[in-house]
């Protein structure tokens, strides 16, 4: 089991009809944002090792716009989805990747789907309790292009 808390460190956003293709990060923004847009994302998950180095989980990924949320009709819940995903296991290194299919991406109710990746390093802290510093790659590719670069803090259990 997982609990991880990020935030987003830059995002892109492609060209979708008369807007042009632009990128956010906390600090500043792009073509059409005059100002940083910051996003927290939180994600909650489960895993089953199937063998020693491979690892399968399903992850509920959640994100809000904590400043300078978009026009409408978009507001500030970010994004609700899932994530299957496989996680390769080195000791403490990890990396995994899988799919994301979302019911609101980009502050909007609608599908959405796309990719997702993350690699990091787990520090064992005693009791079956790790934390783990990483970094995830979040891309949707149905409704608009966008990819976001999170650095994350996880908390995770081994049962």
């Amino acid at each position: 089991m997982h609990l991880n808390l990020g935030f987003n460190g830059y995002t892109y956003l492609g060209a979708l009809g008369a807007k042009p293709a632009t990128y956010f990060t906390p600090a500043n923004g792009g073509v059409g944002i005059t100002e940083g847009r910051a996003v927290l994302m939180q994600q909650v998950g489960i895993g089953y090792k199937v063998q020693e180095h491979l690892r399968l989980q399903l992850t509920g990924v959640f994100g809000e716009y904590l400043t300078h949320v978009p026009v409408e009709p978009a507001d500030a819940f970010a994004v609700a989805g899932v994530i299957p995903w496989a996680v390769f296991l080195m000791n403490e290194f990890w990396i995994g990747a899988g799919a994301v299919v979302a019911g609101r991406s980009s502050g909007v109710q609608h599908f959405d789907a796309g990719f997702f990746a993350a690699t990091g390093w787990a520090f064992p802290i005693g009791g079956g309790f790790a934390i783990s510093p990483l970094v995830q790659v979040l891309g949707f590719l149905y409704q608009r292009v966008s990819i976001a670069v999170t650095p994350v803090v996880s908390l995770s259990y081994k049962f």
